[in-house]
């Protein structure tokens, strides 16, 4: 099986059993798409080797390192 379909897979199956409120919509988007939306979705996703966290990359565009500094967000820390 390819990576993109086993992913795609992968994907589906997170989707149907998350338990995750906040991304409840999200999910429900991706499983309303056509078979073909969705190959062409996960198709379009590029992994970079060596990119930066995705939870750093706030604080790379601010300039800061939220990481290690908390979150600038009121009665939210990191």
């Amino acid at each position: 099986m390819s990576p993109m379909i086993e992913s795609l897979h992968m994907l589906g199956e997170v989707a149907q059993t998350s338990k995750n409120d906040a991304l409840e919509a999200a999910f429900a988007v991706f499983s309303d798409l056509a078979d073909d939306q969705q190959l062409r979705l996960v198709g379009a996703i590029h992994v970079l080797e060596n990119s930066p966290d995705v939870s750093d990359t706030g604080g790379k565009i601010r300039g800061s390192n939220s990481r290690s500094r908390g979150s600038t967000e009121p009665g939210r820390t990191v």
